[in-house]
C-alpha cells in the first residue's frame, strides 16, 4: 500500500546515515554533516522525555530525522512493548507505544516545520524511529502534499484502515534480510505500509519478491551469518550501520 515513484539513491543513502547519527548527540550530526560536505543551513534538536529527532534545513528540502530504540534507554524499550490499539489521530488505529513517543515531539515538529513549508519534506527513521517517521508522515500529509518517507528496520504500526491513506503517500520501507524488527508485532492486527525495498543476503534491493523468495534468501542470509559465527543474525541485520553498508554497497 503507497504511492510510490523510483527510489532516489542519493537520498536514500543520505538518509540512512541521518538515521544513524540521529542516536548521537547535535555535534555528531553536525560533524558527520560537515565533514562529508553536505550542504544545510541549519539543525534542529528535538527532544521531550524518551523521545529525539533532528531537522535539518537543506538547499533543495527539509528532512526529519528520527532517533530509534536505544537499548539503554527503559522509556525506549516499553515503547516498544506497548502494543494495543490506539486511534492514530488520522484513520484507523496504530501501535500505541509508538503513537506516544511521537505524540511528544509532534507539537515541537510542527511549529518548526511551518515556515518551511514550501520545501519539499523528507521524513526517515530507523527502528522505533522508522515507526514515529510513519505515523508522522501520515498526519502532515494532509498539510504537506510534496512529503515522501524512507524507513529501515521499521516494525508494523497501523492496522488495515491506517494503511490505507498510504496509497496516497510516498514511502519506501527498507528491510535488510532478517532483521526481527520489521517481523514485529506478530503479523495479524498490524500491517506494513510503504513499497518494500527487501535488501538480500547478497546485497541486492528488491521489490515485488513473493513470500518464497523472501523466504529462501533469508535461509540464506542465516546460513552465511551462521558461517561467521553472527549466531543473533536477527539483531545483527537491524543494526542502522549495516543497513548503511548494504545500501552502499547495493548491486
Amino acid at each position: 500500500m503507497s504511492n510510490t515513484k523510483e527510489v532516489d539513491w542519493a537520498v536514500t543513502e543520505l538518509c540512512s546515515h541521518l538515521c544513524d547519527k540521529a542516536y548521537s548527540d547535535k555535534e555528531g550530526m553536525t560533524t558527520y554533516l560537515k565533514e562529508n560536505n553536505i550542504k544545510y543551513s541549519s539543525v534542529k534538536f528535538f527532544t521531550n522525555d524518551s523521545a529525539q529527532g533532528y531537522g535539518i534545513v537543506m538547499p533543495d528540502y527539509v528532512v526529519i530525522a528520527l532517533r530509534g530504540t536505544e537499548p539503554t534507554k527503559v522509556k525506549d524499550m516499553l515503547a516498544d512493548i506497548k502494543a494495543w490499539p490506539s486511534e492514530s489521530d488520522t484513520d484507523g488505529k496504530v501501535h500505541a507505544g509508538f503513537k506516544a513517543e511521537i505524540d511528544k515531539l509532534y507539537p515541537a515538529l510542527v511549529k518548526w516545520l511551518k515556515p518551511k513549508s514550501k520545501k519539499k519534506l523528507i521524513i526517515t527513521g530507523h527502528s522505533l524511529g522508522a515507526a514515529m517517521a510513519t505515523i508522522l508522515a501520515s498526519r502532515l500529509k494532509p498539510t504537506t502534499p510534496d512529503l515522501v518517507l524512507y524507513t529501515f528496520g521499521c516494525p508494523r504500526v497501523g492496522n488495515r484502515e491506517w494503511g490505507v491513506q498510504f496509497d496516497d503517500i510516498e514511502a519506501y520501507r527498507f528491510v535488510n534480510t532478517n532483521d526481527i524488527i520489521p517481523q514485529v508485532p506478530m503479523l495479524g492486527y498490524y500491517r506494513h505500509v510503504g513499497q518494500l525495498q527487501y535488501i538480500s543476503y547478497d546485497y541486492r534491493i528488491l521489490t515485488g519478491l513473493n513470500w518464497w523468495h523472501r523466504f529462501v534468501d533469508k535461509v540464506k542470509g542465516k546460513l552465511k551469518a551462521w558461517s561467521k559465527f553472527q549466531l543473533f543474525n536477527g539483531i545483527y541485520d537491524h543494526l542502522s550501520v549495516h543497513y548503511i553498508k548494504k545500501i552502499k554497497l547495493r548491486k
